[in-house]
């Protein structure tokens, strides 16, 4: 566990937690975190962040991608196109928010059907109307999608606000997700 826990699966991130499923989302926080740091911030980097976690004092280069900030784009050479409007502010609700819903997202469009005896299956309740898992699909689209926003400050934080402290920066480019059954 780096950053994620089981609790912060609450309030934005709210997913029903049981016995059951608990060790399931684990699981899932357990395959995804340390994926996610590397590919936002690079292999390289993205080791460095996670070794200084377990340091008792964070280095504030790390601090500062890991908290929300709202900054203005001043090293642009003009407006930045992000969330269907041109803006030069870069917002990151942290590196914490982030990660919380790229796993929500897989954990949500993974687990919609589950391999049975029988075969794959889709959940039933009795007292209860099931999401479709092609609208399960869309919903967990919304929280990969909405994260993008913040990855993308961080990555600009690490590339051009403040390059000098990031020079092991090597992160991938994340792009939208979008429903083929839409």
């Amino acid at each position: 566990m780096i950053l994620v826990q089981l609790s912060d699966f609450a309030g934005f991130h709210v997913l029903a937690r049981s016995v059951q499923n608990d060790g399931i989302l684990q699981a899932y926080i357990t395959r995804f975190e340390e994926r996610f740091i590397k590919l936002i911030l690079g292999a390289t980097l993205g080791q460095l962040y996670i070794d200084d976690k377990s340091q008792p004092t964070q280095d504030p280069i790390y601090a500062a991608i890991e908290d929300a900030f709202m900054l203005d784009d001043t090293n642009s050479s003009g407006w930045v196109w992000e969330s269907n409007s041109w803006n030069s502010i870069r917002e990151s609700k942290g590196l914490k928010d982030v990660l919380i819903s790229l796993i929500y997202s897989e954990f949500v469009f993974d687990t919609q059907t589950k391999h049975s005896q029988s075969g794959v299956t889709i959940n039933q309740s009795e007292v209860a109307n099931n999401n479709s898992p092609e609208n399960a699909a869309r919903f967990a689209e919304q929280k990969w999608n909405e994260a993008l926003t913040s990855i993308s400050a961080i990555q600009w934080y690490c590339t051009s606000f403040a390059p000098t402290d990031y020079v092991d920066y090597n992160g991938k480019e994340f792009t939208p997700k979008y429903s083929s059954f839409l």
